[in-house]
């Protein structure tokens, strides 16, 4: 694997068609992008399963903090989440890896997000396969529904910065990604 493959950079999140035509306007959109090894996988796809498959101890015990927390305001927990399925088949609009729900997918890209009472959120998985210079860039988009949301995202965006990052670099050390 290259040495620069673990490097994990934020960039200016991609306005790709999906995430305009579905999800505007919104608040807040952060994205971050790392190069992958030549032999990784070759399908967004299996670089969706490989993420969301890679949560590290740290994520999920602030997903189970995050749960309790949110079960006092009535929000959407990740209790009884799907469990991620690596089977080889194709991610479907409408079908959910772990806690997201699919809403749409290009051979390219795939959007998972949740809607929920405090804000709605979308999560983009774009792979380009390119040799040499294969990458995923992993885009968070978020519509605030009142100011609830606003501060449950400020209390919550330096662990999202950081989670995002951390389970890009776990995939790729773990080469699924």
């Amino acid at each position: 694997m290259r040495r620069s493959a673990l490097k994990v950079e934020r960039i200016i999140p991609p306005m790709g068609d999906l995430i305009v035509n579905s999800f505007f306007p919104m608040d807040y959109a952060d994205a971050y992008r790392a190069g992958i090894p030549d032999n990784g996988p070759c399908s967004v796809d299996q670089i969706t399963y490989s993420l969301f498959g890679s949560m590290s101890g740290l994520m999920r015990v602030l997903l189970i903090v995050r749960d309790v927390i949110a079960s006092f305001w009535g929000l959407k927990t990740a209790v009884g989440a799907a469990a991620i399925r690596d089977d080889g088949s194709p991610i479907e609009p409408g079908d959910r890896v772990g806690f997201f729900k699919v809403y749409q997918r290009t051979n390219q890209e795939i959007l998972l997000g949740e809607d929920d009472l405090h804000l709605d959120f979308r999560v983009s998985v774009r792979y380009r396969r390119a040799w040499p210079d294969s990458d995923v860039t992993v885009s968070t988009y978020i519509r605030f529904n009142n100011r609830f949301g606003r501060i449950y995202f400020a209390l919550i965006k330096p662990f999202h910065c950081i989670v995002v990052r951390e389970t890009m670099r776990k995939a790729i050390r773990r080469r699924r990604v």
